[in-house]
């Protein structure tokens, strides 16, 4: 999680944490015991890599989330926090650059109980939608063919999930440039019919 600019398309977001680790030391890295946790929040999260990472090599870790968004989590400034504990099971011989703290936004929460209303452009063919729980898995996809038309689909869901809308025409549902395909939109309803989200 991170509010830099360089990870905006992936941010913010509440699935697996991403962590790159260097070995700077002579010795070959074969497991490393990590500590996570959200701001000042006392329940940490913990995880041990194993591999076989060789001086100067780098590893991308993928960390578990467990109960860690749940635990800890603030309207704003929020920061994540991830610590090296143990390197081949004992503390690190340089234990200055163990520790990093990236602040991050929250995302957007919506209730668990939605409707989501997905109206098509003139070209529907081109729009779909796919719908993924934290751990990447595929928990619903829709594709249309009706033009202009608009689609509901109810959802009882908790926890983390994110959306991804398609158009692969590239132009979106609505757009300036291309008014000759209408204008299709994406809406979040609560379970009363409000949008609380567009």
């Amino acid at each position: 999680p991170s509010d830099k600019m360089l990870y905006g398309k992936s941010n913010p977001m509440c699935a697996r944490p991403k962590i790159v680790l260097q070995n700077s030391g002579a010795n070959a890295i074969k497991n490393i015991e990590i500590t996570y946790w959200l701001n000042q929040s006392g329940n940490k999260q913990t995880y041990t890599w194993n591999g076989n990472l060789l001086f100067m090599d780098t590893a991308l870790i993928e960390l578990p989330i467990n109960s860690l968004w749940s635990n800890g989590i603030q309207a704003k400034d929020n920061q994540f926090i991830v610590e090296i504990v143990k390197v081949n099971g004992v503390a690190d011989d340089y234990a200055y650059n163990n520790k990093f703290i990236s602040p991050f936004n929250r995302p957007e929460v919506i209730p668990g109980n939605f409707t989501l209303e997905f109206k098509t452009n003139v070209f529907p063919t081109e729009n779909s939608y796919k719908l993924f729980d934290a751990d990447d898995k595929l928990i619903d996809s829709k594709s249309f063919t009706a033009a202009n038309t608009s689609h509901t689909y109810n959802y009882a869901l908790s926890g983390c999930y994110r959306l991804v809308i398609e158009d692969t025409g590239e132009d979106g549902l609505s757009w300036w440039g291309n008014t000759a395909q209408g204008s299709g939109y994406v809406r979040f309803k609560n379970s009363k019919g409000f949008v609380v989200k567009t």
